[in-house]
C-alpha cells in the first residue's frame, strides 16, 4: 500500500513538472512568435513631419542669429568699461551666448536637410485612381482602379 501510494505522488509531481515545463514553453513560443506591425505611412505623414522639422529648423535659425548677434553685441559694447573683472565677465557672457547661437545655427542645417527629404519621400507615395482597361463580351472597357504609386528615381 505504501509503494503504490508512493508511486501515486511521484507520478502526479512529475505530470505538475511536465505540465509547468509545457505551459512555459507554449508562452514562450508564443511570445518569440508575434510579428511586428509595421506602421503604413502615407503622404500625409510625411507632410506633416516635413512641416514640422521645417517649423523647428527656422526657429533654430532665428534662435541662432538672435544669439550670435546679441553676444557679438554685449562683447562689442562692453569693452570700454575700466573695470577688468566686469569686461570679463560679460566677455565670456557674450562669447557662451555667442557660441550658444552657433550652435544652434548648425544644428538648422541637418533639420532643413531632413525636412526636404521628408517631403520627398511624401511626395513620391501617391495613392489614387489608374484606368485600367478590363474585358467585356466584345471588347474593353477602361475603369478606375485605386492604387498605390511609388515614384523610384535612379
Amino acid at each position: 500500500m505504501f509503494y503504490r501510494s508512493l508511486f501515486h505522488v511521484l507520478r502526479h509531481s512529475k505530470m505538475k513538472k511536465n505540465m509547468f515545463v509545457l505551459t512555459v514553453l507554449l508562452f514562450a513560443l508564443q511570445s518569440f512568435s508575434q510579428e511586428r506591425i509595421r506602421p503604413v505611412h502615407d503622404k500625409d505623414y510625411y507632410a506633416a513631419k516635413s512641416a514640422n522639422l521645417r517649423t523647428a529648423s527656422l526657429v533654430l535659425l532665428g534662435t541662432g542669429a538672435a544669439a550670435t548677434t546679441a553676444g557679438i553685441l554685449i562683447i562689442n559694447n562692453n569693452q570700454n568699461n575700466a573695470d577688468f573683472e566686469s569686461v570679463l565677465h560679460s566677455v565670456l557672457g557674450g562669447f557662451l551666448l555667442s557660441v550658444v547661437g552657433v550652435a544652434a545655427l548648425l544644428t538648422s542645417i541637418p533639420l532643413f536637410i531632413l525636412s526636404e527629404a521628408m517631403k520627398r519621400k511624401g511626395l513620391r507615395l501617391s495613392f489614387n485612381n489608374r484606368g485600367i482597361l478590363m474585358p467585356l463580351q466584345n471588347g474593353f472597357v477602361s475603369k478606375a482602379q485605386p492604387s498605390l504609386t511609388l515614384s523610384l528615381r535612379f
